[in-house]
This record gives C-alpha cells, structure tokens and sequence, in this order.
C-alpha cells in the first residue's frame, strides 16, 4: 500500500496543474458542505446542554406558544410531569453596582431548575420551592462580565424592576435557555395573573421517568376536553400540546438549514462530475503508460487499485483544503444567520464535523474516480503499443459515452441549483419590494427601560416623562420628529388579543370564537408621522390623550375592512382589556402596517396612547426620525434620556436593521 501511495504521489507531482484544478475544485465543494454541516450539526443535531433532554418538552396552547396563568396551575397535576414550570420576560433593564444594561431575563417559577437540571451550575446553587426570599441565577459570563469571576457573583445582588435579588447561583455560559438569558430570578410559584384569557406565559415541564411525549400529549387532551366543560366561552376550541424541547428550539430552522445543506451537497456531486471528467481525460491521455502496465503483466485490479489511490489523495488534499475554507465559511455563515437562531460558540469544527468530511471525501472517491479508473482498465494493448500512445488507446466508444453522460449530470444538477437560487433570490428580491406601510429609512429607535414601581402612580409619571421628550431631542442637529412607542414594526415587543365592538358583544361573556382579535400597539403624539404610516382619517393622538381624558384608539385599515365591512368606525367603541376592560372611542384610522415582517400580510391593529395605558410606560421604544444617518445622533439620544434618567438601560437599533433582520432567515 505505501508502494500505491508513492507511486500516487509521483503521478500526481509529474501533472502539477491537473493535480491543482482537481482539489480546488473538490475543496470547494467539500468545504462548502462541511461549513454548512457544522451549522446544522450545531443547531439541530447536537444535545442540548441539559440533564437527560430528552425528558424536557414545552407545553403550548395550539396554535400559541404560550398558555394562560390559570391553565398553567392545572399542569403539575398531570401524572406525566415531574416538575412543571412557567416563565415570561426579555430584554429588561438589569442594574448592579456596577451600573444598569439590558440583558436577557426571564422571571421563572420555582421548579424552572428542576425541569432543565441542576447539573449546569458551576458555582452556588438554584432556587427551588424550599426558597422564601428573592433570588437570583447569572451565567457565568454575566458573572464575570459584571464582578470578575464566576464566584464572586455569589452574595452579589441584582436590581430589577426596583426589587433586589441576591445572587445564589452561577450557571455554564452555555446555559442560556430561553433565547440568550443571562439573568433569571424567582418568580411566585403561581403566576400573578391567573386568569384563563391572557396568554402571558411560556411553559416547560419535565417528564418523569419511564413517561412519554406521547403519553403527557394523551392527558394533555384529556385536560383540554375537562376545561371545555368547565369552561366553554375560552376553551371550546382551544388545544394544549407537549413538544420535545429540541424540536421547539429547532423547528424554525430545520427546513432552511436542510434545504441549504442540500443545496451543497448537490454543489459536491457536480464537483466529482467535474473531476471524473477531468480523470477520463487525463486517463485517455496516460493510455500508453496503462498498456505498458498491462503488457507487464499488471492486471485490471492492480491498475484500478493505483489509479483509486490516487483518487484517495486527490480527495485527501482536497479535504483538508476543504476543512480550512470550511473555517471561513462558518464564519460567513453564523455572521449572515438571524438573531438567535445559532449559537455561535456552539459552531465549530469538531468531531462530528470531521467525521462527516472524511466520510464525503471517501464517497467523493468512489463517485469521481471508480468509474474511470474502471475505464482506464479497457485499454486495447496491442493497438496502444503499436501507435505509440494517444487519445485511440482509450476504448472510445465507452470512454465518450461515459463523458458525455457525466457532462449531462453535471449540467442537470448546475442547472437545477442554478434555478433553484434563481427562484429563491427572486422571491428575496419581491419581499424586498413588498410595501411595508412605514417608511424605515432614517429611523433610530432607542429601546429603553426606566426603573419604576409598577403602579400606574409610578409608571404615569414615567409615561409623562416620555411624552415631553420630544421636545429635548428637537433640539439635537439632525433630528427631524420623535416619538415613544410599545410595538415598533419588526420589533420584539408584541401584543395581541380579542377585542369587542360596543353593542355586537360583550368582552367578558362571549365566547373567544364570536371576537375578534388584533394586535394591540401603545404609541404617542407624532409616532405616525416619524413613521411615515399615512392617517386615512381623524386624528392624531395628542398630549392630552392622558388618564384624565375619555378613553381613545386609532385602528388600521385592515380591521375596518375585517370587522366593520369597510364602513368607517369612527365615533364607534371598543374594549380590548389590555389593562382595563374601559370602552374606547376609535378617533382614526391609519393605513396598512407590515408590523411582523415584510413576508406576513398585515393584519389588524389596534393602537392606544401610552398616557392612557401607563402601566407599560417604563419599557417604552423612543424612535427618532432624522434627516442624518441615524447612528450619529445615537450618541446624543443617549445623553438626553440618561441626563433625566440615569439609571435607565438604553439600546439602539435602526428601523431598517430590524426590518431585515425580520427577513435574515429567508
């Protein structure tokens, strides 16, 4: 064998050009699937880093993710379930000693460690339900980020919301369930809206041994068949539904990352194509030194073993220089990849990933070099001898229709990919032009969390705050209009529920499927025109739309049409019970906005004035339109908020950022 192995190496060093085109064109087609394996190995093939995942399953109400506060309390006693636990949070403003940031958080009931494992503490201890106290756990790389080191955060407290939390746990930096959270603090183990219409919580459970999805799914439906009786104006056509957690946590991304890795694994197969191509004529062209072999008394399985090996070497070079593009490609990759939908430190070259390479460059081998080292095999010796050599020493008859065959594969599959990305850009292209109903262009929006108590005392104040500060950031150079809001377009803040039309329902008696239902936004004076969302009709919030003033909302052209058959509303009311079951009076009517993504229809909205609605004042979206690049005038949004507010969290992004990172999966 290490006779074939230098006898390989010497052939493929006297033809330095072919041997270099060959493993360009292989290491190109290798590293492409072994970068975009490792993204999938990563994202939907590795464990996840829990206690026996397999066990943890989520529990929806079908079609939401969510349940309600008063559905949740009727989990733990399902027989499936060892521990059962509820969640809610996000982006909150976090302060420390060291200062106040956003940072991902989540409020978790007392069994949320139970369910995942206590195994990923690497200093400390969870919450459970033996504790009484607040408290709280921190990654460890918040810890270190914030007090040095992982165990110093132990004692250390955190703020949220005006309420300390003393730290008693550190987890793994990989523990960062759900979305990226670094922060999670104790939370009642019932929740404080208990209620069985307003979805506000996520849930998890694990399951106890010996039990299955399948199984918790049976008593799930027995539970939702129970509730339908007991209560038929909110259950009768609801459906709670257990998912493994690995397929909540991948489902979003399995189809494009499949669809993509075999995009690249077609990519490979026209690359052999390619290069037996290239090994058919470089066989037709050694047709003498074949026939000299023979006349020697080398048989056909000596001679495809030497031409094999020098496949394998051919594939070999080409894996290696296939795994090192395969290292920027990931890099391409993770950097191109939505928010949250890959963990960028989980995206490596490892086992697994080298594995898979070696096994595609073995069948790399077999696809582009059997075939013609069986070829090369069919030499007419005598004939080869008597002419000298030449391209006649090849059985041409097999040798072209084997070409010819491997060129028409080869362009099927080019031309199959190449349409195939033609129909994805163009529909990329069209989602790109679909009309968004705002204008996102030269919009800053500054999301922003103002400490307060909670109370509508508290957070009016607040919402009052917020109100005058359009005119402070007047006065920055560049800045044209401003605005506050909760549920800018393409953001993360969203809300959305049932709403009743004076005299057709009533909001707390009619059952869920009589209502309608409407995405609920909380906006300010001037936060259509900073926009650029166009008023159909009435009017305009204003400041005097506060607590004192009769109760007003503007609605979208999509709900007029939906629920009141395009005849105008205006002067008609309302209630939705966001926060308080009062009748609105709609006063406008705006236009059409794609709130979700450029690729979702638009749907109905409702829009209320945060004046009105203070309870949600402190986590308001500031969004500033300016007549310079946005990110310039960041700087000095920041000053104005901080030089009234010091201990608020601040973070920007551009309205036209978020609009495409709404479409980056696509």
């Amino acid at each position: 064998m290490i006779a074939d192995i230098r006898l390989a190496l010497r052939s493929l060093a006297r033809s330095p050009g072919f041997t270099l085109l060959a493993v360009l064109i292989l290491a190109l087609g290798i590293g492409g699937a072994a970068a975009v394996f490792s993204v999938v190995n990563a994202a939907l093939l590795r464990e996840l880093p829990y206690s026996e995942p397999e066990r943890i399953v989520t529990i929806t109400t079908a079609p939401s993710p969510r349940v309600t506060g008063g559905d949740y309390l009727d989990f733990p006693s399902l027989p499936a379930f060892e521990f059962v636990s509820y969640y809610h949070g996000g982006l909150l403003n976090v302060r420390t000693r060291n200062g106040a940031e956003f940072a991902g958080s989540r409020y978790a009931s007392p069994d949320f460690f139970q369910v995942l494992g206590e195994t990923s503490l690497v200093a400390g201890r969870p919450f459970g339900a033996k504790d009484t106290s607040p408290a709280a756990v921190v990654t460890a790389d918040f810890a270190a980020r914030k007090f040095g080191r992982p165990e110093a955060a132990i004692g250390e407290v955190i703020n949220l919301y005006e309420k300390d939390y003393p730290i008693i746990g550190v987890t793994r930096s990989e523990f960062t369930f759900p979305d990226f959270t670094s922060v999670w603090v104790m939370a009642p183990a019932t929740p404080a809206f208990s209620n069985r219409s307003a979805f506000n919580y996520l849930s998890v459970a694990r399951l106890r041994k010996g039990e299955t999805i399948r199984s918790a799914q049976s008593q799930l439906a027995g539970l939702t068949a129970r509730l339908a009786l007991q209560f038929p104006s909110t259950h009768d056509r609801r459906r709670f539904t257990a998912t493994s957690l690995h397929e909540a946590l991948t489902s979003g991304t399995q189809a494009t990352l499949r669809a993509l890795l075999a995009a690249v694994l077609t990519l490979l197969l026209i690359a052999c194509a390619n290069v037996a191509n290239l090994l058919l004529a470089r066989g037709a062209a050694r047709a003498r030194e074949i026939a000299v072999r023979g006349a020697l008394g080398a048989g056909k399985w000596v001679i495809v073993r030497m031409l094999l090996v020098e496949s394998l070497l051919l594939a070999t070079l080409s894996g290696l220089a296939g795994i090192a593009l395969a290292k920027a490609g990931i890099q391409t990759l993770v950097a191109l990849a939505p928010t949250g939908t890959i963990r960028a430190n989980d995206v490596t070259i490892d086992g697994a990933v080298l594995l898979f390479t070696a096994g595609i460059a073995l069948a790399a081998t077999l696809l582009f070099g059997l075939l013609p080292a069986w070829q090369s095999t069919r030499v007419d010796i005598q004939t080869t001898l008597k002419q000298g050599g030449g391209l006649r020493g090849v059985v041409s008859g097999g040798s072209n229709r084997l070409r010819k065959t491997l060129v028409i594969v080869e362009i099927a599959l080019a031309f199959a990919l190449t349409i195939s990305a033609g129909l994805i850009f163009r529909s990329f292209l069209k989602l790109g032009e679909v009309e968004l109903g705002f204008q996102p262009s030269g919009v800053l929006v500054a999301y922003t969390s103002v400490p307060a108590a909670g109370n509508v005392e508290s957070n009016g104040a607040v919402g009052r705050w917020f109100s005058r500060l359009p005119e402070r950031l007047g006065q920055i150079p560049g800045v044209l209009v401003s605005s506050a809001a909760m549920g800018v377009p393409s953001g993360t803040y969203r809300s959305s529920g049932f709403f009743a039309v004076e005299g057709r329902h009533e909001l707390k008696t009619a059952r869920e499927r009589e209502l309608p239902s409407a995405a609920f936004r909380l906006t300010g004076a001037d936060y259509f025109q900073t926009l650029g969302i166009r008023l159909v009709a009435g009017r305009d919030f204003t400041i005097r739309d506060d607590l004192d003033a009769p109760r007003v909302v503007i609605v979208s052209e999509a709900l007029v049409r939906r629920v009141f058959a395009g005849r105008s509303p205006i002067g008609k009311r309302i209630q939705c019970g966001l926060d308080s079951p009062d009748w609105m009076t709609i006063v406008g009517i705006v236009a059409d906005v794609r709130s979700y993504s450029p690729a979702l229809s638009p749907r109905s909205e409702i829009y209320m004035p945060y004046l009105q609605h203070p309870i949600y004042a402190d986590e308001l979206q500031v969004v500033v339109r300016t007549g310079v690049p946005p990110a310039t005038v960041s700087d000095p949004v920041r000053r104005a908020i901080l030089a009234e507010q010091p201990s608020a969290a601040i973070r920007f992004e551009t309205l036209d950022g978020m609009v495409a990172n709404s479409v980056a999966m696509p």
